[in-house]
C-alpha cells in the first residue's frame, strides 16, 4: 500500500519512489487518506530516488484530475506516468488512448466543477467578531475549494470572506487566504436566518423574477447549469419553478420546446434518438420535408460540426452534409488535418424548410422559433456525444446553442464553454462560401479551414508548451 497525503505534491513524491523501486502499475496501490507520513508496504523505497522527467502537460493534468473524487484517479495517473516513463514518451497526445480519455473527463469534470462553484456561491453578510463577514455554505462534486477560492479573492478586494464546504473551508481575512479542514455549514445558518439579509434576497429575488425572459426559459437547459441539488441555497432558485411552470402559458415558443422535449428520450443511444426524431411533428417545418435528416457520425467523434438545416440533397437521401456545401465541407476539413468521417456532422434544425421556384425547391431560413423547436434534438446529441469541441457553422447554428442575440462578427476568435464539451466555436457555413466569389469567397475559405484545425488543436490535449519537459 502507497500512503500519502492525498494531496498533487504527496503523490509525486510517492509516484518517484515507486518508479525508483520499478513498482509496476498492477502493483501500486494507493491510499490518499489524508495521512502525514507515508508508508510504501509493496516494496522498500531506495535510499536516493531517482529523477524522473515528464511532459509538462501531465504536471497541469495531475493537478486538475488529483482534485477529482474518484479514488482511482491516483492508480490511473500513476499508470500514464509508468508508460510515459517507460517507453511512450508521446502518450499525451494520443487523445484516442483509453487511459488518456478517462484522464481528460476527468480533468473537464473538476473544471466544470469549478465553474460551478464560482457561478453558484451566494454570500450572506454577518457580523463576526464585532467586523462584517461575508459567508457561503458549498457543496461542490470534486475537491475543487482550493482551485475556485483566487476567483472570489479578486472579486471580494479587501472585504472578508469564508466558503465552508464539507471538505474544508477558505477564510479570506482581506489580506491572507487560510485553508482549515471539514467545516460546518452554522456560519452559514447564522448568515441565513439574518434578517436585513433576508429582505435584501427579498429584493434580488423580485429583481429575477421581473428580468426573466419567458421566451428564452429551457428546463433542460436549465438543469444542464443549475441542476437542483444546487437550488436550496440560491435565493433564485424560490421562484425559478414557478416561473419555468409559467413560461409555457406565457410564450407559444415554449409550448414547441416542450412538446420535442417530451419526445425525446432520456439516456438514448444515438440510433433510438435517430428512430424517435424520425417521428417529429413539432414544428411546422415537417410539412413540406420529405424525412427527418438525424447526425451522423461516430459516438467517439472529439469534434461535433453543427450546420443550420438539411439542404434539398440532403432532405432526399435523408443524411448531412452530402449536398454541394457538404461537398466543399469535405475538402476543407481535409485541408484542415482532419478526417471527416471522424467527425459528427448534424443541423440545428433536422426538416428542410423550402419555398418552390418552378421545379426546384429553395432554402428558407428557419424562423427562430423553429430552430428553439428542434433545440432538444441537437441537445440530446451532444450529451451522448460529450465531445471535446463543439464547431457552429453559421450564424444559425450558433444561435441555437447561444442564444438569438448572437452575431457571427462577434464571436471571431472567442471560445465558449458548453455543458456538452470543452469549447465551442463558430465560423462560416460552407454554403455562405459557395455564395460568395473573388476574394472575400477565398478569405472566408481561409477563415473556416483556420476555425477547423484551431478545434483540432483543441482536441490535442499535449500542446508545444505542454510537451516540454518537467521534473516529476
Amino acid at each position: 500500500m502507497i500512503s500519502f497525503d492525498g494531496t498533487f505534491a504527496g503523490f509525486r513524491v510517492a509516484a518517484r519512489d515507486a518508479l525508483s523501486a520499478d513498482v509496476e502499475p498492477a502493483q501500486a496501490l494507493f491510499d490518499d487518506a489524508q495521512v502525514a507520513q507515508r508508508g510504501l508496504l509493496l516494496y522498500a523505497a531506495p535510499a536516493h530516488a531517482a529523477q524522473f522527467t515528464v511532459p509538462r502537460g501531465f504536471m497541469a493534468l495531475g493537478e486538475t484530475v488529483a482534485q477529482h473524487r474518484d479514488p482511482s484517479r491516483w492508480a490511473l495517473l500513476y499508470r500514464v506516468l509508468y508508460r510515459l516513463t517507460h517507453g511512450e514518451p508521446r502518450l499525451l497526445s494520443r487523445a484516442t488512448d483509453p487511459d488518456i480519455r478517462v484522464l481528460a473527463r476527468m480533468g473537464s469534470a473538476v473544471r466544470r466543477d469549478i465553474h460551478k462553484l464560482h457561478a453558484f456561491v451566494r454570500f450572506r453578510k454577518i457580523e463576526h467578531d464585532g467586523k462584517p463577514l461575508w459567508v457561503s455554505f458549498y457543496e461542490p462534486d470534486h475537491r475543487v475549494l482550493a482551485a475556485a477560492v483566487p476567483h472570489f479573492v479578486a472579486r471580494l478586494g479587501d472585504e472578508p470572506f469564508l466558503i465552508a464546504t464539507p471538505d474544508g473551508a477558505a477564510h479570506w481575512d482581506g489580506k491572507a487566504l487560510s485553508l482549515s479542514g471539514g467545516a460546518s455549514p452554522e456560519l452559514f445558518a447564522r448568515a441565513a436566518a439574518n434578517e436585513s439579509e433576508q429582505a435584501i434576497e427579498g429584493l434580488f429575488v423580485a429583481y429575477y423574477a421581473s428580468v426573466f425572459n419567458p421566451a428564452r426559459a429551457n428546463l433542460r437547459a436549465t438543469l444542464n447549469e443549475m441542476p437542483r441539488r444546487f437550488w436550496k441555497r440560491i435565493p433564485e432558485a424560490q421562484v425559478l419553478p414557478q416561473l419555468l411552470e409559467q413560461a409555457a402559458s406565457r410564450t407559444g415558443e415554449m409550448l414547441e420546446v416542450d412538446v420535442v422535449a417530451a419526445q425525446v428520450p432520456e439516456g438514448a443511444a444515438l440510433p433510438a434518438l435517430a428512430d424517435a426524431a424520425s417521428r417529429c411533428t413539432a414544428c411546422p417545418i415537417h410539412h413540406g420535408a420529405t424525412q427527418t435528416v438525424f447526425g451522423l457520425g461516430p459516438q467517439s467523434a472529439r469534434i461535433v460540426l453543427v450546420g443550420e438545416q438539411p439542404g434539398d440533397e440532403e432532405d432526399r437521401r435523408g443524411a448531412p452534409f452530402v449536398g454541394p456545401a457538404g461537398r466543399l465541407l469535405r475538402t476543407l476539413v481535409g485541408e484542415a488535418g482532419l478526417d471527416f468521417d471522424a467527425l459528427y456532422v448534424t443541423n440545428a434544425v433536422k426538416h428542410f424548410k423550402w419555398e418552390p421556384q418552378g421545379k426546384r425547391r429553395l432554402h428558407m431560413k428557419p424562423a427562430y422559433s423553429e430552430v428553439r423547436a428542434c433545440r432538444p434534438w441537437l441537445e440530446a446529441e451532444l450529451a451522448r456525444l460529450q465531445p471535446d469541441v463543439i464547431v457552429c457553422l453559421g450564424v444559425t447554428a450558433a444561435q441555437s446553442l447561444l442564444g438569438p442575440g448572437f452575431r457571427l462578427a462577434q464571436g471571431k476568435e472567442r471560445v465558449y464553454p458548453q455543458p456538452w464539451a470543452r469549447a465551442l466555436l463558430t465560423t462560416y457555413h460552407p454554403s455562405a462560401i459557395l455564395r460568395l466569389e473573388g476574394q472575400a469567397a477565398s478569405d472566408a475559405r481561409a477563415q473556416l479551414v483556420a476555425d477547423l484545425r484551431r478545434a483540432r488543436r483543441l482536441t490535442e490535449p499535449l500542446s508545444a508548451s505542454d510537451a516540454a519537459p518537467a521534473e516529476l
